[in-house]
């Protein structure tokens, strides 16, 4: 998520902005419930070393299957601001990190 974006819309974002959910609480709430290791799901559109993985890549639709399928929390690769933004306004709550 190298995107550039100017620091006065991203103030801007931040003043209206729910709270940061905890990324490590999330981790050990997952495993303190089920007593399993915790799963960080990866929305990925490319890796490095094969290039783009799905074509017709609809984060919002992972990051919901992923949710479903019990993820503690969500990594994005290749991501952007807007992909996250969407994913919140699905409804997704998991905690997400870049």
């Amino acid at each position: 998520m190298k995107e550039k974006m100017p620091l006065y819309r991203l103030k801007g974002l931040l003043d209206n902005a729910p709270p940061a959910r905890d990324f490590v609480a999330a981790l050990k709430a997952s495993y303190d419930r089920t007593a399993v290791p915790a799963l960080i799901a990866e929305v990925k559109k490319a890796s490095p070393s094969q290039g783009v993985l799905r074509k017709n890549f609809d984060p919002v639709e992972i990051a919901q299957a992923y949710e479903k399928n019990g993820a503690a929390c969500l990594k994005f690769f290749q991501g952007s601001f807007d992909y996250l933004e969407a994913i919140r306004n699905a409804g997704v709550k998991k905690s997400m990190i870049s």
